[in-house]
């Protein structure tokens, strides 16, 4: 799963050649500023500072598909919902691969259902 990670920023990086701007820049240059432009590395130093793994952190990335800013709103719509911090790694990483990608209406939605039938709030 990292080499996927690897492989994106790679291809992102040699698609900026393209651009009048980063046309003689170095592979390096280019490289460095997909990461930069991405916030990649505050959202990783954040999700190992809540105990996450590094394989755990590339399988959210890719489960992100280039949206990053999910992986925070989703957590933090969990804490709205009251996931205490030693569930939310879990809760993150054992949902369904489109979990990043739903809105938060249909997120309260499943949460309903779920008190409502099986699951308590505690």
């Amino acid at each position: 799963m990292v080499m996927c990670v690897l492989d994106y920023i790679m291809i992102k990086a040699a698609n900026l050649k393209r651009l009048p701007i980063y046309s003689h820049s170095t592979f390096n240059l280019r490289v460095k500023t997909i990461i930069d432009d991405s916030q990649v590395v505050p959202l990783i130093r954040w999700l190992k500072h809540n105990v996450v793994s590094y394989p755990r952190i590339a399988k959210l990335i890719l489960m992100a598909r280039g949206k990053l800013e999910s992986i925070r709103d989703f957590v933090k719509w969990l804490k709205s919902v009251h996931v205490k911090g030693e569930f939310l790694r879990v809760v993150m990483l054992n949902t369904g691969e489109n979990i990043l990608q739903r809105n938060h209406q249909e997120l309260d939605e499943i949460v309903l259902y779920s008190e409502s039938n099986v699951v308590r709030k505690d």
